[in-house]
């Protein structure tokens, strides 16, 4: 049990510093895109980035915050907030013009959404864990 929790906790820090990365990529690229090509690193505003900066963060959320559910705390409050999450991307990927201050707004509270989701999740599994080592 123990070594799950560990492998889970891993799983959900490295979920929620994807995704502050993620977040503040949004942020930063409207005011970065035109600079970023002059230093040599358009990569950061190329679309591909972006795709394995939600792709990676997406998995990551998906392993762990079911992990947790699963062998540890039953609650469904951070696979609510991650589903909210990716709404929110979604509609700013989707939903509004490209590039639109609505498009930066919506992903980058996805992306805070997601990290949020690791966090209580990791304080779910915490706590979980806790109560049985005090019960057993």
């Amino acid at each position: 049990m123990a070594n799950t929790i560990a492998i889970n906790s891993k799983l959900d820090g490295f979920g929620m510093f994807v995704s502050c990365i993620c977040a503040v990529h949004c942020l930063a690229m409207p005011v970065a895109f035109g600079v970023l090509p002059v230093i040599g690193a358009s990569f950061l505003v190329d679309e591909m980035t972006e795709n394995l900066l939600l792709l990676s963060a997406s998995m990551i959320g998906i392993v762990s915050l079911l992990a947790g559910y699963i062998s540890h705390h039953r609650r469904v409050q951070p696979i609510v907030i991650f589903g909210i999450g990716v709404l929110l991307i979604l509609a700013g990927r989707f939903g509004v013009d490209e590039r639109s201050p609505y498009e930066v707004a919506f992903s980058a509270a996805g992306a805070m959404h997601f990290a949020m989701s690791h966090f209580i999740n990791y304080r779910f599994c915490k706590k979980c864990c806790a109560v049985r080592e005090i019960q057993s």
